[in-house]
Parts: C-alpha cells; sequence; structure tokens
C-alpha cells in the first residue's frame, strides 16, 4: 500500500514510518499540507494519514483540496 502521511513532529513521524514500512507499506512523508497537497498530485496514493495540527495548510482545508481535485483514498 502507498501511504501519504503528513506529521510534523520529525520522532513521531519516523516512528510511523517504520512501522508502515516494517508491516510493508511504501510510505511518502511531508511536514505540511502544502508539500501534501503537491505530493498527491505527483502520484497516486492508497491512503493518507493526516496530522490534526498539519502547519502551512490546516487539516479540514488539506482534505478538501485533495478530495476537490478527485482524490478519492481514504483519509485518516
Amino acid at each position: 500500500m502507498r501511504i501519504l502521511l503528513v506529521e510534523d513532529e520529525i520522532a513521531l513521524r519516523e516512528t510511523m514510518r517504520q512501522g508502515l514500512v516494517a508491516a510493508g507499506d511504501e510510505v511518502v512523508m511531508t511536514a505540511d499540507g502544502d508539500a501534501a497537497l503537491a505530493c498527491a498530485q505527483a502520484a497516486p496514493f492508497d491512503l493518507g494519514i493526516i496530522d490534526l495540527g498539519s502547519p502551512r495548510l490546516p487539516r479540514a482545508e488539506l482534505v478538501r483540496n485533495l478530495r476537490e481535485l478527485g482524490f478519492d483514498f481514504p483519509i485518516l
């Protein structure tokens, strides 16, 4: 599974990445909503995991933008 992980805390992001990779997933990490939107536009994802307090582009706005662009992968 290809996962977009948006988390600004480096230690938490890395811990999550390690667990997901150990489970066999491919993980693309970003620290903020703007970068996440760019990543989603560059390649397809099966799942998004988005930090509630994502800097630069608030979570609700990021999800709304993704949906408006036609991305329908599940988002946690």
